[in-house]
């Protein structure tokens, strides 16, 4: 097996699987004598569940250049969530780290995932004169098992990480505005790719909620029950 990392943003990497078959055991079955063989496939990791390449026997006398096989897509159970710092270029942002829920015999590494945002959001902080958007899911995109760049793959079923927050500039405004202290949340869906590429093809696996709150002296960051919370500036 050799797997081929996917990159941001949303390409999908593959893994090549060779098998080869040799000595059949009963060396016929059924007036059909056995031979050694060999199958190369091409797996997509964003979805794991659709293979296509070549099968052949090793003597030449059969091959076949469409070979293809699919299956319904694994897909986690759940994910935790654990606050692992907040952002160096942003301190008022804090980062949540999250560890994909399923069977230990069926990693996730190498999947992708997205983020698409629910019905139910509230912002207490914005107002129609705020230089941002209001508190919101943004559509992130990750690859389990790889962090940025160069592609680390911790076979761990991590995917790192979400930033939850708002600006350090954000912050000031809302407090110079007398807006603090004020809360937002907002529902976030969680879907892991399937079938195909760009993540054209997408089920949902969870649901939560990112929240924040903006006070005199300090700021809170969560995520799906976890919070981080910080005195600034």
């Amino acid at each position: 097996m050799t797997p081929v990392a996917g990159s941001y943003p949303f390409t999908p990497g593959t893994t090549a699987i060779v098998l080869h078959a040799t000595n059949p055991s009963p060396s016929s079955c059924g007036g059909f004598v056995g031979k050694n063989g060999t199958m190369t496939v091409q797996l997509r990791n964003n979805g794991c569940d659709i293979a296509a390449g070549t099968a052949k026997n090793d003597d030449g006398s059969f091959f076949y250049s469409a070979y293809s096989m699919a299956k319904a897509p694994d897909l986690p159970t759940g994910e935790s969530t654990q606050p692992v710092g907040w952002w160096s270029l942003q301190p008022t942002v804090h980062q949540f780290r999250q560890t994909l829920l399923g069977s230990s015999q069926r990693p996730f590494d190498g999947r992708q995932l997205t983020e698409g945002p629910g019905t139910n959001k509230s912002d207490q902080c914005f107002y129609q004169q705020s230089p941002d958007e209001e508190f919101r899911v943004t559509g992130g995109w990750w690859i389990v098992g790889r962090y940025a760049t160069p592609p680390y793959h911790f076979y761990s079923n991590f995917w790192i990480d979400d930033y939850v927050g708002v600006s350090p500039d954000l912050v000031t405004f809302y407090r110079d505005q007398g807006r603090a202290p004020c809360d937002a949340y907002a529902e976030q869906l969680m879907y892991m790719c399937t079938n195909g590429q760009s993540c054209a093809y997408k089920q949902q696996y969870h649901s939560d909620y990112i929240t924040y709150s903006v006070g005199a002296t300090s700021v809170t960051a969560g995520r799906d029950g976890q919070y981080a919370y910080k005195t600034w500036p």
